[in-house]
């Protein structure tokens, strides 16, 4: 019996010391992402760089922590499209907005934007709900804020408003673009990635800088909702926006946008 108790203490002793050395041993790992390996991923050298890209692949639990910490520093978070590769191959759905955030207000100061969006895209589908997705558009309307006529041409600023109901239980994360046709553009509306939330407007704003002929037509809005990563468009609204109100010059006006004749009112084209 004293035999079996000797023996039965020995073995915690193994274990414990085991478990021990096995904690110090995580504790170095993780205070090495911290202080070496996040750094290491902006090293000019090339080697260096891929010793830190294969320390976080091999330990992705211990390196996501501090990948998230370099990405929502403002300060440094362009510079690290490295971190932003290495989010989108094992990032978890709530990374999402760390690589979303950046491209949508930061997206002129990011070093190789085009990583960033490959690394939305791949951790958005990695990680989103199967589930089918539809959109409802509750709101397209165009404020004028301001209608000049300048050397025969009539120039218009104004704001375009739109809404989309998500009424799915996930949130979705799509990319909105707008085609207008017969106007001249002072700068062409660029896609705008917008995240989705489930039960509520989702209300967006589009600053437009519009010329054309003084005695012109309405002209046509092509609004496209492309959900991301695939290649069908969630939704498809064809409107006329009319851009010569009855009220004086420089007035502020806001008019609903009427559906294209060729796109049944209240139903998007798909």
């Amino acid at each position: 019996m004293n035999r079996v108790r000797i023996l039965a203490t020995l073995l915690l002793v193994l274990v414990l010391e085991a478990s021990s050395a096995y904690a110090n041993y995580e504790a170095r790992l993780a205070h090495a992402f911290g202080t070496r390996w996040i750094h290491q991923l902006n090293a000019p050298e090339l080697g260096q760089r891929l010793q830190a890209v294969q320390a976080f692949l091999a330990f992705p639990e211990l390196g996501l922590p501090h990948l998230r910490n370099s990405l929502a520093d403002p300060e440094f978070a362009t510079e690290h499209w490295p971190a932003a590769f290495l989010l989108g191959l094992f990032g978890e759905r709530r990374d999402v907005r760390f690589l979303l955030d950046s491209l949508q207000y930061r997206r002129e100061q990011l070093e190789r934007p085009e990583v960033w969006r490959g690394a939305l895209e791949r951790l958005y589908l990695r990680t989103r709900p199967q589930e089918s997705v539809e959109l409802q558009l509750t709101k397209l309307s165009l404020k004028i804020l301001g209608n000049k006529i300048i050397e025969g041409k009539r120039v218009i600023s104004a704001q375009l408003h739109s809404a989309l109901m998500n009424p799915g239980k996930n949130s979705v994360l799509a990319e909105i673009s707008l085609h207008l046709w017969g106007a001249g553009m002072a700068e062409v509306p660029q896609p705008r990635l917008v995240w989705l939330v489930p039960k509520t407007s989702n209300p967006q704003t589009f600053s437009l800088e519009m010329s054309m002929d003084a005695e012109g037509d309405p002209i046509r809005l092509d609004f496209w909702v492309h959900h991301v990563g695939a290649d069908e468009p969630l939704l498809h609204q064809k409107a006329l926006l009319p851009l010569r109100p009855q009220s004086a010059p420089d007035n502020t006006t806001e008019v609903a946008a009427p559906a294209d004749p060729e796109s049944p009112a209240g139903t998007p084209s798909r």
